[in-house]
């Protein structure tokens, strides 16, 4: 089976990525920002993952091993960026990048004055999650490609068996749960 422990440094690439937008487009940016971080760290996430798909469809390294390893990585990175480049020249040499404007954040939900939201960090990136829940549903459990993949997951000799192409089961499985994992916090460095 196929394992993605590395759901940290693809989160951490994920930031990157969409934090890389917000800091260079600062006032700029406009409603397209958001959604375009939303975008931009998918594809981080998807592209640290491609690194552990391609190192255990490629060369058959342990995934659990190249995942995490990576993690730490990426992790470095994050604080080279922090304390470094990206570091607010106004925050007191504490390791905080610069404040994000308001079209690169979601919206809080308490803003919206509701009583049972006070005092939380809830904003409406809960709308993601509840629409990529069902899509990952329907996607495992009414495709032909999740059905690949989970029968390469649980079975692999009868997935080989069956003749399903266990390396883009690999990379498929890979991608997709980097960029989702990544998605979800895409002002994780804020």
């Amino acid at each position: 089976s196929d394992l993605n422990i590395g759901a940290e440094g693809q989160m951490y690439l994920g930031g990157i990525f969409a934090t890389g937008l917000a800091i260079h487009f600062g006032g700029q940016g406009g409603m397209w920002l958001l959604t375009a971080m939303v975008v931009a760290a998918a594809l981080g996430g998807a592209l640290w993952a491609s690194i552990t798909a391609l190192f255990r469809a490629q060369f058959h390294a342990n995934e659990i091993l190249v995942s995490l390893m990576l993690t730490y990585v990426a992790d470095l990175i994050v604080k080279y960026l922090v304390f470094g480049p990206w570091q607010d020249p106004n925050g007191n040499n504490f390791p905080f990048t610069v404040q994000f404007e308001d079209d690169a954040l979601f919206s809080l939900f308490a803003a919206w004055d509701w009583v049972w939201f006070e005092g939380t960090r809830l904003n409406t990136s809960l709308f993601l999650t509840l629409v990529a829940i069902p899509l990952a549903w329907v996607f495992m459990e009414k495709s032909f490609a999740g059905f690949q993949l989970s029968v390469t997951g649980l079975a692999p000799a009868a997935a080989r068996y069956a003749g399903y192409p266990h390396k883009r089961m690999i990379w498929i499985a890979l991608l997709i749960s980097g960029a989702a994992r990544s998605e979800e916090h895409t002002s994780e460095l804020q």
